[in-house]
């Protein structure tokens, strides 16, 4: 078993920060730190624990390095729709004033989608409201008050939020409207200590998304207990379908599954929504596996490099499925990393640089994405993958006539290739050419019965099989069969 490069500053980082090495491989961090030291210059491990000693802002850009600081506007958008259609409107009949709490804000977006939200569906008891975001990440907390996000974390916004609440500052920065950020006070809190949580309102609604999944059972346990003394008796806590929680933490009663959300409550709440599935710990599991096993099931694709590490005598160090899980949860930064360390044990592969195109178009960072795809192909011109990327950047352009020309690469490597097919189909529509785009519609659902699969890691066009295979259904008028 590989240890860390690093123990000492690990140590520091589990104790601070409660990510585990448990939860998250120590190469991850050992990449961080690494970089870390370059920084600051310093060719030991011991030559930095030295000017940690003496310098706040060593800690600062340590806990910045090592935390995964990415989240997006609008994320796990079934929350929030059961907030504003069921939970507000309870609450409101029953309190005066309704705090909120976003707990690991990360960069607010979070919080902000709560107040942007409740601005829109609830303008005249805004005033009602209080909203608090927590996070031990100074940096991140330092981008959430100035309030400037990038195009990538808005992706989920509805278009019409975004032209009310940001103004766009340059092609890839946008910034949020200051009457939604004034409704907002940071703080920097850790969520590990007693002492800080003690400093917190009493709250209504707490957010705790997609924080514990780094942390250990013991102090996941520790973590919830702290927030539940901070939970109101009628009160929800937020969390993850990704998350498992201990079922005994102190002052927590229950998990409740509603429409596709999940949140915790305290002693009696069941009786004020009747609406909600109560879960035990083996329900959530059961349905905590099958997420795990649908993401994976539409977003990887085996691969000779995949395949082969059931050969190895060791457990890889880094898995497909850690970096698919990653770039689907839109933590691409995180991603990369991972793709590094494969790369590194493994080597560098076609499939492997498709998936890093893909993280590269996703961020928008698209000649960078294109220089790849082309890489790709220039070492293996039969690779599909790439052409399809490469007809997203195009049509992204609206260059529509090199868009066909790569999705008609790719069908000419794999005549079955229904992604590429269905895109092609998507660009014929727009152009209005319908004649054609209904045979390629056509086309798409002939080749989803070889049941291909693909490397692409495209979260903005994420249809899933049976999804393309009901649109092309609509679009040609059939009675879509599932059959999957």
């Amino acid at each position: 078993m590989k240890t860390t490069r690093f123990p000492e500053i690990q140590k520091i980082v589990e104790k601070d920060t409660g990510n585990s090495s448990s939860r998250i491989p120590h190469t991850i961090h050992d990449i961080a730190i690494q970089s870390l030291l370059r920084r600051w210059k310093c060719d030991t491990e011991a030559a930095f624990l030295t000017i940690l000693g003496s310098s706040k802002e060593a800690y600062i850009d340590l806990i910045h390095s090592v935390t995964v600081n990415e989240t997006y506007f609008y994320r796990e958008a079934e929350a929030y729709k059961l907030l504003l259609d069921s939970i507000i409107p309870r609450m409101l009949s029953k309190q005066t004033e309704i705090t909120i709490l976003s707990a690991g804000c990360s960069n607010g977006a979070e919080i902000y989608t709560a107040v942007m939200l409740l601005s829109q569906q609830y303008p005249a008891s805004m005033q009602r409201f209080l909203f608090v975001g927590v996070d031990i990440d100074q940096r991140s907390l330092d981008q959430a008050q100035a309030g400037i996000f990038t195009r990538h974390q808005l992706r989920e916004i509805p278009q019409a939020l975004r032209t009310r609440y940001f103004t766009q500052l340059t092609d890839q920065r946008y910034l949020l409207d200051i009457q939604i950020r004034e409704k907002v006070s940071f703080r920097k809190v850790n969520l590990l200590q007693a002492k800080d949580i003690a400093t917190l309102p009493l709250c209504s609604i707490i957010f705790y998304r997609n924080v514990a999944i780094y942390f250990s059972e013991e102090v996941g346990k520790e973590t919830l207990s702290l927030l539940s003394n901070k939970l109101s008796s009628d009160g929800v806590l937020f969390t993850s379908s990704t998350e498992i929680f201990p079922s005994n933490a102190t002052g927590l009663l229950k998990i409740h599954a509603e429409n596709g959300a999940y949140y915790f409550s305290k002693q009696g709440f069941e009786t004020a929504c009747k609406s909600s599935a109560i879960l035990d710990r083996a329900a959530l599991l059961k349905i905590q596996d099958q997420n795990s096993a649908r993401n994976l099931k539409l977003n990887l694709t085996p691969t000779p490099a995949v395949s082969q590490l059931s050969n190895r005598d060791t457990r890889p160090i880094v898995t497909m499925e850690q970096i698919m899980g990653m770039a689907v949860e839109g933590n691409l930064a995180t991603a990369r990393r991972l793709l590094d360390l494969f790369e590194t044990e493994q080597g560098v592969s076609s499939a492997i640089s498709a998936i890093r195109a893909g993280i590269y178009l996703e961020e928008n960072r698209i000649i960078e994405a294109a220089a790849l795809c082309r890489s790709i192909l220039h070492k293996n011109p039969d690779c599909v993958e790439p052409y399809v990327l490469l007809s997203m950047i195009e049509r992204s352009g609206r260059k529509f006539d090199a868009a066909l020309a790569n999705l008609r690469s790719a069908t000419y490597i794999d005549r079955y290739c229904w992604i590429a097919h269905y895109y092609s189909a998507e660009i014929m529509r727009e152009q209005g050419n319908l004649n054609d785009a209904r045979k390629r519609y056509a086309q798409t659902l002939e080749s989803l019965q070889e049941n291909r699969k693909y490397i692409l890691i495209h979260l903005h066009n994420g249809y899933i099989r049976k999804e393309i295979s009901r649109l092309c259904a609509l679009h040609l008028g059939q009675t879509c069969i599932d059959k999957e």
